[in-house]
């Protein structure tokens, strides 16, 4: 989406040098969270097991072994594919579909890791009428 002939514009250099690397360090992917993992962290944690349709907002921690490798945001109940879901920003080598980590799920007193997969985005295919 950018026009490298125009001769100067804020952010050009670090562009082609983002360019001529393996690209951005971070990368934008659909996140999977193990549902029943969170349930169940929620009810150990002192909370009521609910998961709500709403978009949760608020940044939570991507975990790969110790390390955090990036967050995930937009979490919400998919009544359509029976999953939690959500988009997340991830260290490139933890992109690929399948990455298994973990999700930092809020508690009362902190936090529970939850399993979590990287997933395709769309979330959901539709087919096409007409």
């Amino acid at each position: 989406f950018v026009d490298f002939k125009k001769r100067s514009f804020v952010g050009r250099e670090a562009l082609l040098d983002e360019s001529r690397s393996e690209g951005p360090p971070y990368r934008l992917v659909g996140i999977e969270i193990g549902w029943r993992e969170a349930l169940e962290a929620q009810v150990s944690g002192g909370l009521g097991p609910t998961l709500s349709s709403r978009v949760r907002k608020d940044a939570l921690s991507v975990i790969a072994g110790s390390r955090v490798v990036g967050r995930v945001t937009s979490v919400t109940w998919s009544p359509t594919l029976s999953k939690l879901i959500g988009f997340g920003s991830v260290e490139a080598g933890y992109a690929a579909p399948g990455t298994r980590m973990s999700v930092a799920w809020p508690l009362l007193d902190g936090h529970d890791e939850v399993v979590a997969e990287v997933t395709g985005v769309p979330f959901l295919e539709h087919r096409r009428v007409g």
